[in-house]
């Protein structure tokens, strides 16, 4: 076995030694990268095709509209963390929004070539070639305005209701306080505006599939502060504290369960209540099997706040009632 398989190995086999990896990366590999100015890892027209990146895509605007009331994607848009592609956004242009608008804390890198394949391909798949000033690319992009580098925590808090519609897959985990930019949102919705968040709360990969998926959640809080302050990993914030907001924020919505702990792939949106019992039986009894290794606060969450590994966040903000 080489060198490197060897030491790939010991890394992915001890959550310890995992753990000392992750913090040299945080605190040496990733500040030399943002350094150099070298993009993050979240880009992915390198490693797909374009047809799958464009099903990717329209995959999230069906979720959107699925989750969504009819005839709410209009005015302006934006959409946190959409990485390098705009598909999504393109697509919201499509469906009636004068206006979108890309955020996103990190600056991807970029496949040039690839791209405009891609905003071709997208174009004729849903002939959307009248939203671009010239050839189908980014830059071409009518009334589409990108803001990188910037965390969404600052930039909604600073951009009172200026939208109709603000949403976000796979993104509020990434992001340093959530609520906080829960927050932001919700005082950037115009009165009427909706937002819909699809939240992944697994580790992405930390330490599964080697060790459990609540491996992650065993860590002490500082040490996973320390490896993780700057690359952008799970934040650790789960379902309890989305609840906890939502009720705090007196704002209409729900929240309802995409994935379980024992779902390998996604189930219909459901309340925990709504969950086959079999099911929920069988994340609780694993969950409370890994309670004891749990660290604070986890081993203070209940059962079935901890069995949920995706969800999915919906609210509006009521428009003002008119004077009598």
């Amino acid at each position: 076995m080489e060198l490197r398989a060897i030491i790939r190995s010991v890394i992915r086999r001890n959550v310890w030694v995992r753990c000392c990896w992750f913090l040299l990366s945080d605190r040496i590999i990733t500040p030399l990268q943002n350094a150099m100015n070298i993009g993050s890892k979240a880009g992915t027209i390198a490693h797909f095709s374009v047809e799958d990146m464009a099903a990717y895509a329209d995959k999230i605007f069906a979720d959107y509209t699925n989750l969504l009331p009819e005839d709410v994607i209009r005015g302006r848009v934006a959409e946190l963390g959409p990485g390098e592609l705009y598909g999504t956004l393109l697509r919201m242009l499509g469906a009636g929004a004068c206006e979108v608008q890309a955020v996103d804390r990190f600056i991807p890198r970029r496949a040039k070539d690839r791209e405009s394949n891609y905003y071709a391909h997208f174009a004729d798949r849903h002939n959307l070639s009248h939203l671009f000033n010239g050839p189908p690319c980014a830059a071409n992009i009518k009334n589409l305005h990108v803001h990188e580098g910037i965390p969404a925590e600052t930039f909604f808090s600073q951009r009172p209701e200026a939208y109709d519609l603000i949403v976000s897959n796979a993104v509020l985990e990434h992001t340093t306080d959530p609520m906080a930019c829960l927050s932001g949102i919700a005082a950037a919705l115009k009165p009427g505006g909706y937002s819909v968040h699809i939240v992944d709360l697994r580790d992405h990969r930390q330490f599964t599939p080697d060790h459990h998926p609540l491996t992650f959640l065993t860590i002490p809080t500082l040490l996973y502060r320390w490896m993780t302050r700057n690359n952008g990993a799970p934040n650790r914030v789960m379902l309890t504290q989305y609840r906890q907001w939502l009720a705090d924020s007196k704002l209409p919505g729900h929240i309802l369960i995409r994935n379980t702990l024992a779902s390998d792939h996604p189930i219909d949106a459901h309340t925990w209540s709504e969950i086959d019992p079999a099911i929920r039986e069988q994340t609780e009894a694993f969950v409370e099997l890994i309670r004891p290794k749990l660290t604070h606060p986890f081993t203070d969450y209940a059962s079935n706040d901890l069995a949920v590994s995706v969800l999915v966040l919906v609210f509006n903000k009521p428009k003002a009632e008119p004077n009598d």
